[in-house]
Parts: structure tokens; sequence; C-alpha cells
């Protein structure tokens, strides 16, 4: 009756096929089989732990590989993120200026808070998109002010309203740091009357 801890023939066999294709150096070193030798029980034994370390080294490797998959993508992230950090400049920047920085980031592929280091790197302290919307507002509320109005005097005002803040939006497009200036600059809103004039039907202006 074989023992639990004695291996089969066949077993033999497989296990020095195994360790011939796995690690064939190792294998004639530690291992030297003949067919008259094929029960010896110590050859049998430094067969078995031979197999043994090829099986651990293999589950080491294994277990290691998810590891450097790991590292291998942070490098490669690291690398790609350092060289769209080069890449954008303001020059690259400035088109997207009249949308939210969340979805100009979204864009490149990039994080929020990374995106912002990049603007403070090219001299944008302040992402620009709101004060633009601001004054797209005021222009836009103007310009119908301006069309719905009969009076020629407002009308002029109002034109030389518009065009100050259009070279204003110009000057933020140009120079984001502008914001702060903008701040002290004189604000534009339309009278009391705009709300009412905006509000009134086209037909109902002749009557007036």
């Amino acid at each position: 009756m074989v023992t639990p801890n004695i291996m089969s023939d066949k077993e033999m066999e497989a296990s020095i096929s195994l360790l011939h294709m796995m690690q064939p150096s190792e294998f004639i070193t530690n291992v030297t089989l003949s067919k008259g030798y094929a029960t010896d029980s110590e050859n049998r034994d430094v067969l078995h732990y031979s197999l043994m370390k090829v099986v651990a080294k293999q589950a080491s490797y294994e277990l290691s590989l998810p590891r450097v998959v790991t590292q291998k993508k942070s490098q490669q992230r690291g690398a790609r993120l350092t060289a769209l950090s080069r890449e954008l400049t303001l020059e690259k920047l400035r088109p997207h200026f009249d949308r939210p920085i969340v979805e100009v980031a979204r864009e490149f592929g990039i994080c929020t808070t990374f995106l912002k280091k990049i603007c403070r790197r090219c001299g944008i302290k302040r992402w620009p998109h709101r004060q633009i919307r601001s004054l797209n507002r005021t222009i836009q509320m103007l310009e119908q002010v301006e069309s719905a109005t009969t009076n020629p005097e407002e009308k002029a005002r109002y034109k030389t309203q518009i065009e100050e803040l259009k070279d204003k939006q110009r000057a933020v497009m140009e120079d984001p740091d502008a914001n702060g200036k903008l701040k002290r600059m004189k604000k534009y809103a339309a009278p009391k009357r705009a709300t009412e004039i905006m509000s009134t039907p086209t037909g109902s202006l002749s009557c007036r």
C-alpha cells in the first residue's frame, strides 16, 4: 500500500515534465534521475522539493503581476499629465474661457484641481467663465433695450455702453487677470424702464 507522502510513477513523470518546461536548469542541477533509480525515495524527495519550489515561485510571480500593472499604469498616467501640463498654454486655453472649468477639464481628460494648477502656471488666477457669462448677459440685455427704444439719445448711449462692454469682454479673453480690474470699473445697468420695455409686446410700443 502506497503512503500519502510517496509519489507514484505517473506523478513523477508529470512532475519531471513540468520541471523541464518551467525550470529546466534547476531541474538538471537538482534532479539526476535515471530509469534504474526511478523508485529511489531520495530522488523522489528531491523531485518533490524542486517541484514545490517551482510552484511557489510561479505563484509569487503571478501575485506580483497586479501590483506591477498598477505601477506601470500610474507611471504612464503621470507621464501623460506631465506632457499635457507642458502642452496646455494660455493660447490653447483661451478658446475655452467661455465654458465652465469642470466641462473643460473633462474634455482634456483631467481633474479640475489639475487644470487649476495649469491655469496658475499660465498666470490665470481665476477661470474667467463667470465674468464672460455676466458680460454676455449684460450686453444682450442692453442690445434688446437699445433696439426697443425710440429715443435717439438713449439709443446712442446704449450703443456706447454695448461697445465698451464688448471691449471689456475681449480684454478678459486676452488677459484673464482683467477680472480684478473689471470689478473696479463702472457697472452698466438698464434703466428702470428696461424691464417694462423688454416685456412689452412689439405692437404696443408704437402706441406710446
